[in-house]
């Protein structure tokens, strides 16, 4: 069996075969893969590519994006003020997507809860058709032990 390896390059310094790759390839599983051409317009954007000696297996664009998850509104709001307050923070966060170069921001909402419905019908899009799945990485924390040398390690219990 070969060995698969990974990397991730910046858009500009793909190789044209690579480019070739993508633009073939991503037509040719449009049905599955609902590829949004925009992501390679966005400033951050790379691409991820996984290949072996015979050449590149497999292309798949990267991009970093703020998510807003878990709304946490003081218990007494009025509606009014939860979906004032919501709107506020949607404010900040917009222009949080302009300062650093990420225009896609997602909204993660309980499908109960009427803020999802809100959030709607103000400016933000549903995404239906896809599966959701989320990877946490414990992250890695370096720490100065007494004896002043530094130690790495996880966050893991």
């Amino acid at each position: 069996m070969r060995k698969i390896q990974a990397d991730i390059t910046a858009l500009c310094r793909m190789a044209q075969d690579d480019i070739n790759h993508f633009i073939s390839w991503v037509w040719a599983n449009r049905a599955k893969n609902s590829f949004d051409l925009k992501v390679l317009t966005h400033p951050r954007t790379c691409m991820t590519r996984a290949f072996d000696e015979t050449g590149t297996l497999c292309l798949v664009p990267l991009q970093p994006v703020l998510m807003l998850e878990s709304v946490a509104p003081k218990p007494d709001l009025t509606d009014r003020q939860r979906v004032l307050a919501l709107y506020r923070i949607t404010q900040v966060v917009e222009q949080t997507q302009r300062d650093v170069g990420m225009p896609e921001c997602y909204f993660l909402s309980a499908p109960d809860d009427p803020l999802g419905d809100v959030a709607k019908n103000h400016g933000w899009t549903e995404v239906t058709g896809f599966r959701l799945l989320k990877r946490r990485i414990e992250p890695i924390i370096e720490t100065s032990s007494r004896d002043g040398k530094n130690e790495v390690h996880s966050d893991a219990n």
